[in-house]
């Protein structure tokens, strides 16, 4: 599958439009459990984005998805300034669970400063190959 990518107006539709995308992309690529997991930690990315990263009003999310070589990876790039990945919130009844989810159900993940953006990414192990239909 060629790496595909999507840009979505930043703000509270952006998890669902990112969830869409993303189930249009892989649906028939993986199994349910990958693919729940998947739209999961994207979920998570882009909320983390819309509400703490600070882009500039009117400013969009990039969703970039690379399905190749028995992983899937998922990269969200926002406008804002990024955050310390090794200084992490305590998970609780509030919030704090999407950084706690993406360290538990990822194979791999990181952060990533591209000039005035920052990319967080995951990769989750698939074990085959993406089919070829």
């Amino acid at each position: 599958m060629p790496t595909r990518s999507l840009t979505v107006p930043l703000g509270p539709e952006a998890s669902s439009v990112s969830r869409s995308f993303l189930r249009e992309v892989i649906v028939e690529e993986l199994p349910t459990d990958i693919t729940d997991s998947v739209l999961l930690l994207t979920s998570e990315l882009v909320t983390n984005a819309t509400r703490h990263s600070g882009s500039p009003v009117g400013s969009g999310i990039e969703i970039i998805v690379d399905l190749d070589k028995g992983a899937i990876r998922v990269a969200v790039v926002d406008e804002g300034v990024g955050f310390a990945p090794d200084q992490p919130r305590v998970p609780s009844d509030e919030g704090g669970w999407g950084l706690h989810l993406i360290r538990t159900l990822a194979s791999r993940w990181g952060l990533e400063r591209r000039g005035a953006r920052t990319e967080v990414w995951f990769e989750i192990e698939t074990n085959s190959a993406p089919s070829t239909s």
